[in-house]
């Protein structure tokens, strides 16, 4: 940020509670260094045998119990609570990475997502998991108390009233009830590789942002992606062919932008970000006046760059999956025609730091309870 600016107090822009009932859900029972003197076509040749055929899981021991937390709205108080207690902390010492999964209406998709995460592999112990929702009105919320009896990480779930497509705001919210040093964003919609939150701590630098992208699957062969498969290590190997190519082009196309220095290059791409909780907090997040599909991660990249930071792909090392679904409502071929277009195209006109971003004085995301007590109507009974 420029000099003599004010830094906001992020850390009590938005504090979080645990609400009347704990919250403490736990369940639980129980790359390698590529050569400079590589050819690009043996680059070529890795990165596709790499996305095509992921390391698979081991099982692992059981960490310390997760909770899961309660953000504070502008009342004072979590859904269902008049008043809120005293602020929860949770000591989580060894968490270096925090999983931001954006998600809307749909739980098939969401539950597969998080599955992938309960088989990653040497982050034990590293890692928390933000699902943060624009406003479900299905069985999220019960997907979520399942995954909580699987899940062996720190589990928090962040939501808000609907109102468009918010994917900003959700992944604000997201950073706000997290609190590792480093962020990950991805979708509810894609699986992980089991080494990718484990490569995306190795390839982590100062002044360096994360981009990627991931492979598409079609609607039969995403529909036969197994949540209990994932679990148990059972990554699909069968991935289309001209989307590893497609992936390994471009991930060589981005090494030569990385080496060129080119601006706006190699793109960040929503579902596969991994930045600095610091660096992220410098431009103020996402910029939530972006409703609808597109171009609030490209916003993103323009404010990122203007402090001094580079996007480097991480195309050639790891990619999530893609789980086939209809369009958004709100998608539009390069965004032609819509108002996020219009606002992206007068950003050289705005400060580094939004406005209308991770810091501001708004209703923030609640947590509904995903454990009901014993006196309470069995609404969340499958």
């Amino acid at each position: 940020s420029s000099p003599g600016r004010m830094q906001p107090d992020v850390k009590n822009s938005r504090r979080l509670f645990s609400d009347r009932w704990g919250l403490g859900i736990v369940r639980q029972t129980s790359g390698r260094q590529k050569s400079v003197a590589e050819t690009p076509l043996r680059m070529v040749a890795g990165a596709l045998s790499r996305l095509a055929s992921f390391a698979q899981p081991a099982r692992r021991g059981l960490p310390s119990p997760p909770h899961l937390r309660c953000v504070e709205n502008s009342h004072g108080a979590c859904a269902g609570q008049s008043a809120p207690r005293a602020v929860q902390k949770r000591v989580e010492s060894h968490v270096e990475i925090a999983v931001i999964i954006s998600t809307f209406e749909r739980p098939g998709h969401l539950r597969r997502c998080l599955a992938s995460l309960e088989a990653q592999q040497g982050v034990d112990g590293l890692f928390e998991v933000v699902v943060t929702d624009d406003g479900s009105r299905d069985e999220t919320l019960r997907l979520l108390a399942s995954a909580a009896r699987h899940a062996e990480f720190p589990l928090t779930f962040t939501t808000h009233d609907h109102d468009g497509f918010r994917l900003s705001r959700c992944r604000n919210e997201g950073v706000a009830a997290s609190t590792a040093p480093y962020l990950l964003f991805t979708d509810g919609d894609c699986i992980l590789p089991p080494d990718h939150l484990r490569i995306h701590l190795e390839v982590r630098r100062p002044g360096r942002v994360v981009a990627g992208d991931c492979l598409r699957l079609d609607e039969f062969p995403s529909n036969a992606v197994d949540a209990a498969g994932l679990r148990a290590g059972q990554f699909p190997r069968r991935l289309p062919p001209g989307e590893r190519v497609r992936l390994g082009l471009k991930g060589l196309r981005a090494k030569l932008y990385e080496t060129c220095r080119t601006p706006m290059r190699p793109r960040l791409t929503g579902n596969n970000i991994g930045v600095w909780r610091r660096d992220y907090e410098q431009v103020n997040g996402f910029d939530e006046q972006y409703v609808g599909w597109g171009l609030e991660d490209r916003d993103l990249q323009v404010r990122l760059e203007r402090l001094g930071l580079r996007a480097w792909s991480i195309l050639l090392r790891t990619a999530p999956v893609h789980l086939w679904h209809p369009p958004a409502p709100s998608f539009a071929r390069n965004n032609e025609g819509t108002a996020n277009l219009a606002y992206f195209v007068a950003l050289p006109e705005r400060p580094t730091f939004c406005s209308d971003g991770f810091t501001k004085t708004v209703d923030v995301p609640t947590i509904m309870p995903l454990e009901r007590p014993a006196t309470e109507p069995a609404r969340w009974a499958a």
